[in-house]
């Protein structure tokens, strides 16, 4: 399809100042081919920022309360061109998007990029790393288009950030509903996950509110916690959204975010040691994205449940689950998840795990588990952590353990060791009676504490 002739199209350009919070709306006075020598005769020692909406047109005024939150004194020019991006005709709209290129530029960020008729495509006529000095895109919706995505998922820019993984975000319905009635016949119903990447430029605004991603190959890699680390030149971290060109890390970045605002949070990797394992560790930082291990002892078999643990402050908690309640524990197999907790969730002084046994009618889970150590480390590298040997967790009862700074060393005593623990023979129902024969019980050896 042909462009729009772009006097058809309307372009007009709003320039609005920034200084010490205080937002000043000018209008359109500025001439369509000479806003950029207006700029170098008004603030010309301010950053000049360019916003332009996508697809369906953003008002103004929509603009203006984005740009109060901004801290720095900048200049902002609102690129007004809603007759071209107007619905409902999208395939009119991508071409229409030719009419706004500029050359020339030192920043370019995209707000998960359109996909249908751009990913696949050259880079001329899609956003490129060509197209400035620095190009930081969010994916935020970049799943198949026949199941819903609206973005694109390939890596476009000189470093990407894919929250949740890009496909779809945590906290937003299903996308496959109406998705492709919303971009041709603009009934937009299902592009919760789509605009997730707008809403979190915005959140990165505030100075407060941080997106640390870390580098790695792909998001599973990322939730096994393989990337967990920034490396000794911070080069293996950056920071999504308004402040990604200060950071020095580049390639794919992923993270997790919370499911509502406050999207961001505060890092943090935990690791709860079980009996036995006193390897593993958790890292706490900044922002409040959790990763939280679990490694089962040696000499415990397995047990199916559901693990939680809820980190406790002065005036506020928050419970992340781990496994679910039909979930399988086998024994020295290493549980984690990334979670993020809600930013005010500072300065953690213990933690509470609770294990809840599965009740199933073929099979069920133990009645206890023990851990033997937890450790939350920042991302500095500051650590608090929980040291007990054989801690039991028993089924339902919520254990509050104290943290203490540093790394704890667990110490195994005489009265400790499995040598001094008492052997029972405990059975279970595997199958309840059929045709008058009884039911099949399973019987093993366990090791208990002596005051259980």
């Amino acid at each position: 399809m042909k462009m729009t002739v772009e006097d058809d199209v309307n372009i007009n350009f709003f320039q609005l100042t920034v200084h010490l919070n205080m937002v000043n709306l000018f209008g359109s006075m500025i001439e369509k081919k000479g806003f950029f020598s207006y700029h170098h005769h008004h603030h010309h020692h301010h950053i000049l920022i360019i916003l332009t909406s996508g697809y369906k047109y953003i008002k103004i005024e929509y603009w203006v309360s984005i740009v109060k939150l901004i801290c720095d004194d900048v200049n902002v020019i609102v690129v007004d061109w809603g007759n071209g991006a107007a619905l409902p005709n999208y395939v009119q709209a991508a071409a229409n998007t030719q009419l706004v290129e500029v050359k020339n530029l030192s920043r370019i960020t995209g707000l998960d990029p359109a996909s249908p008729l751009f990913e696949g495509y050259t880079a001329k006529v899609r956003l490129d790393s060509e197209d400035a000095q620095f190009v930081d895109i969010i994916h935020s919706n970049g799943d198949s288009f026949l199941r819903g995505g609206l973005g694109s998922f390939e890596p476009m820019g000189h470093v990407d950030f894919y929250p949740n993984g890009g496909r779809n975000q945590v906290g937003c319905n299903s996308v496959f509903v109406g998705a492709i009635n919303d971009i041709f016949y603009g009934r937009w119903q299902s592009l919760c996950h789509h605009r997730r990447a707008f809403r979190f430029f915005i959140d990165s605004v505030v100075a407060t509110c941080k997106f640390h991603a870390f580098q790695c190959d792909n998001y599973a890699k990322f939730l096994r916690g393989e990337c967990f680390d920034c490396g000794k030149d911070g080069t293996g971290c950056g920071n999504m959204g308004y402040f990604a060109n200060q950071s020095p890390g580049r390639g794919k970045m992923y993270l997790v975010t919370r499911d509502s605002e406050p999207f961001c949070g505060e890092y943090g990797l935990l690791y709860l040691t079980l009996p036995l394992n006193p390897r593993l560790r958790f890292k706490d930082g900044h922002p409040n994205q959790y990763k939280i291990q679990i490694d089962s002892s040696s000499g415990q078999s397995s047990t199916w449940g559901k693990l939680e643990v809820i980190f406790l402050t002065k005036d506020r908690n928050e419970t992340f689950q781990l496994t679910s309640e039909s979930d399988e524990i086998k024994d020295e197999s290493l549980i984690q998840g990334l979670v993020v907790a809600h930013p005010l969730v500072r300065n953690i002084t213990s933690a509470i795990v609770k294990y809840t046994k599965y009740r199933g009618w073929i099979y069920s889970g133990k009645d206890f588990w023990g851990i033997d150590k937890i450790v939350l480390t920042n991302s500095d590298g500051e650590m608090i952590s929980y040291c007990g040997y054989n801690t039991i967790l028993e089924d339902s009862i919520p254990l509050q353990l104290e943290l203490v700074k540093g790394n704890c060393t667990v110490e195994i005593t005489a009265d400790a060791s499995y040598n001094n623990r008492l052997a029972r023979l405990v059975w279970q129902v595997v199958s309840g009676p059929s045709k008058g024969r009884p039911p099949k019980l399973l019987w093993r050896l366990s090791l208990a504490s002596e005051d259980i």
